[in-house]
């Protein structure tokens, strides 16, 4: 699985990323999340196939995926070794303010999904 983290983009600016995304063959389902943060988007991507980490670099590189989050995630990642990366991404901010302090959890927006990597994007709303 792909993990994006895309801060301060508008929604335009996503759909013109996300269309180069459904691009590639190579993707089955596409889900977008509002960040918890509430200022950008968190996409996760899954492949027909399983992807090699350098390559899930690569693709994240290419995707403009938040570059602090993907180098240290190229820090922690060792080739023949058993540390894994962390590639993380918020589910829950918590936000203080005069005092008062509010959770946030991010949002499914929606899912893009095909069966096979000929068909047509479809567009799942979430429940």
């Amino acid at each position: 699985m792909i993990k994006l983290d895309w801060d301060n983009i508008a929604y335009s600016q996503m759909g013109e990323r996300l269309k180069d995304i459904k691009s590639y063959q190579a993707f089955r389902e596409i889900r977008v999340y509002s960040s918890a943060s509430l200022d950008g988007f968190h996409v996760e991507i899954e492949a027909f196939f399983r992807i090699p980490q350098e390559v899930n670099f690569q693709y994240r590189y290419n995707f403009k995926d938040d570059l602090n989050r993907l180098c240290m995630d190229m820090l922690f990642f060792k080739h023949n070794g058993h540390l894994e990366t962390r590639d993380i991404l918020h589910e829950f901010k918590e936000k203080t303010k005069m005092g008062v302090t509010r959770k946030f959890r991010r949002k499914l927006l929606f899912i893009y999904h095909r069966l096979d990597n000929n068909d047509e994007w479809q567009v799942m709303n979430p429940k």
